[in-house]
């Protein structure tokens, strides 16, 4: 009878209501969540993203955002209410695979197990089958995929009524396979949509550089562009928050504070908004008044239509107006309610003041503005060199797997071994450079025992390094293969890059090759994106999340400024394939041997987790053991 009365859910009729009513009522936040825990209360600000994301009408909203809106969990809510509640089926894209699998593992799945109205409709909300995986959730009446924009195959065989795409502006500029060119991603992720009754696309991100820019684009091609007018608790003039230094000086109205006060803790405290009026007005209102501000604001556009919630649609004149079927949102985080109040945003300023790195940051997170580059794509080598960090031991407290990456060279091996935390939090832990000729058993010997080195934890314990990953470019490859099978197939692990842009980070075979070992293609570029995505982010800034934070030791044997230009060493550069200009990570000649290795310890890493069920989060939680550890007991799991 159960199976039966689930067949006919979809059949049984809904009483509409609209996204806001429905996350209201329904949607639950998991412990461990970036707002309190348990239900959801939609604030001021998101109600008319919340129902733009839902509405019918619009077929096309682009969303140019700054962080500490909620954006995530609105864009969660709203995939699970048109699943459940229009039964609309959905295929959301994150910029790679492994940023989609960690996206449903940290985001998706947590919710679901808090919410009975999907478990309702999703059978296997708590088993892992072929209708559970963390590329598809098949429930009653839609079904949701979610793929990386990388990989050509994720925007094929795939038609949906919605289209999600988080981080669009980390995207690729172009989807390539074989080495040729298959287009502007935006363009082929709209095409899932073709045929839907009710076609809707939504696209979000935080900015990124000037000119390269998809969120920019799009919203070039959108009907109205919406931003979010708040009146004056003094003079009720409606006003657009801004930041109020531009060009290094103060402007007469915005975000202002006291500059004369002698340090950043005491500049932050002044904080105080001052009225764009400032002929009729002039007075300035605060961080308190805001909630009040944004119960009274309206989303207005360039030719004045406006709304309040996002499903009426006002002309200048107060008529009623239909919503325009693309339509474009900018928001900042001035707006946000999660902070600590404005002084927050001032102290982060002004600590980035200076920084290019830090500025260009805060210029996209917080202000949620494309930044200005007026030099190149590279990140800056002195800029992570200022940022080395003293640890209290060789492998931080919060690195809990150890993985490294070997760079083979004909006269000499570099060794960089990294430590892993939650989130793709890394840290620098060893380097090692062996010189002798790659074949030479004296050499090798010396390599035996780098691989096998241990290091000291903040508690006392040593671990090793739980899992190798060894270029074979450029040397007999057979070398490799018989170190593999002396420390173990699943311990060292041949690699080669891939010549082809858009591979997965680490495609780990399920069979030996014939000469015995697992020989493992890497795709570098798709690495190479996530991880200077990644390092643009300052460790040192309490503000930024802890996602892929680099640190680096405050060591010059491990990390001097020869490593760090390493690491800095590539850029995205203009190429012509096949007749289209495309970007592809070229180190134009520069020393590069640094990242290899880190590109090559992110696919050790992503072969431990996706192969053999590594959890950096319960690792973390795990209380340290005593004695020497490897992590884990790899040719038990491999056997396995």
């Amino acid at each position: 009878m159960k199976a039966v009365s689930q067949a006919l859910n979809p059949l049984k009729a809904t009483i509409p209501i609209t996204a806001v009513e429905w996350s209201d009522k329904y949607f639950r936040l998991p412990e461990g969540s970036s707002q309190i825990a348990g239900a959801w209360v939609t604030q001021p600000l998101q109600v008319a993203l919340l129902n733009m994301m839902t509405n019918d009408s619009i077929r096309l909203l682009a969303i140019k955002k700054s962080a500490r809106l909620g954006y995530t969990k609105m864009m969660v809510a709203a995939l699970l209410y048109l699943a459940e509640h229009k039964k609309r089926s959905a295929v959301v894209y994150q910029p790679v695979d492994d940023e989609s699998d960690a996206f449903v593992v940290d985001e998706v799945d947590p919710v679901i197990e808090e919410m009975p109205i999907i478990q309702r409709i999703f059978p296997d909300w708590n088993v892992k089958s072929e209708n559970n995986k963390v590329s598809k959730k098949v429930m009653i009446g839609s079904t949701i995929d979610f793929r990386g924009a990388t990989a050509p195959g994720n925007y094929r065989r795939l038609t949906k009524q919605v289209l999600i795409g988080d981080e669009v502006n980390a995207w690729p500029l172009e989807v390539g396979a074989k080495g040729k060119g298959e287009g502007n991603p935006i363009k082929l992720a709209l095409k899932r949509l073709k045929g839907a009754s009710f076609p809707k696309a939504i696209f979000g991100t935080t900015p990124t550089v000037a000119g390269n820019s998809h969120i920019s684009n799009i919203l070039e091609d959108c009907d109205l562009v919406f931003r979010f007018y708040l009146p004056c608790p003094h003079c009720g003039t409606e006003q657009v928050l801004e930041f109020g230094e531009r060009d290094g000086e103060l402007k007469e109205y915005g975000l202002l504070w006291d500059d004369t006060q002698s340090t950043t803790e005491k500049k932050s405290r002044t904080a105080h908004y001052k009225c764009v009026n400032t002929s009729e007005c002039g007075q300035s209102f605060h961080y308190s008044d805001l909630t009040k501000m944004e119960l009274a604001g309206k989303w207005i556009a360039e030719d004045l239509t406006w709304t309040k919630d996002g499903l009426q649609f006002f002309t200048e004149h107060g008529y009623r107006t239909q919503p325009p079927k693309n339509v474009g949102i900018e928001i900042n985080a001035l707006y946000s309610l999660n902070l600590d109040g404005w002084g927050e945003i001032v102290a982060d300023w002004l600590k980035a003041k200076g920084k290019p790195a830090d500025e260009r940051t805060f210029i996209n997170t917080t202000l949620g503005q494309d930044y200005e580059d007026k030099s190149s794509e590279k990140l800056d080598d002195e800029i992570l060199f200022e940022r080395r960090e003293k640890y209290k031991a060789p492998v931080p407290e919060r690195a809990v797997f150890l993985t490294g990456g070997i760079d083979s060279q004909r006269n000499r091996y570099e060794l960089f071994v990294w430590g892993w935390g939650p989130n793709d939090e890394k840290w620098l832990v060893d380097k090692q450079i062996i010189m002798g000729d790659y074949d030479k058993e004296s050499t090798l010997k010396l390599v035996d025992k780098a691989i096998n080195k241990t290091y000291k934890r903040t508690n006392g314990t040593e671990i090793t390094v739980a899992r190798w990953c060894w270029d074979t470019g450029g040397i007999d490859p057979d070398i490799v293969n018989k170190r593999s099978k002396k420390h173990g197939l699943f311990r060292v692990i041949p690699i080669k890059g891939a010549n082809v842009y858009g591979k997965p980070i680490a495609n780990f075979p399920l069979k030996r090759n014939k000469n015995g070992v697992y020989h493992t293609e890497i795709g570098t570029d798709t690495a190479k994106d996530l991880l200077y995505l990644h390092m643009e982010n300052d460790p040192l800034d309490p503000a930024n999340e802890p996602d892929g934070l680099m640190h680096l030791p405050l060591n010059d044997d491990i990390c001097d400024t020869f490593t760090c230009q390493q690491l800095a060493s590539e850029r995205l550069v203009e190429k012509s394939v096949n007749g289209k200009k495309v970007l592809r990570w070229d180190n134009e000649g520069r020393r590069n041997e640094a990242l290899d290795c880190l590109v090559y310890a992110l696919a050790a890493l992503r072969i431990s987790t996706s192969r053999f069920g590594i959890n950096l989060n319960e690792l973390a939680k795990a209380p340290p053991s005593s004695g020497s550890s490897s992590n884990i007991d790899i040719e038990a799991i491999g056997a396995g």
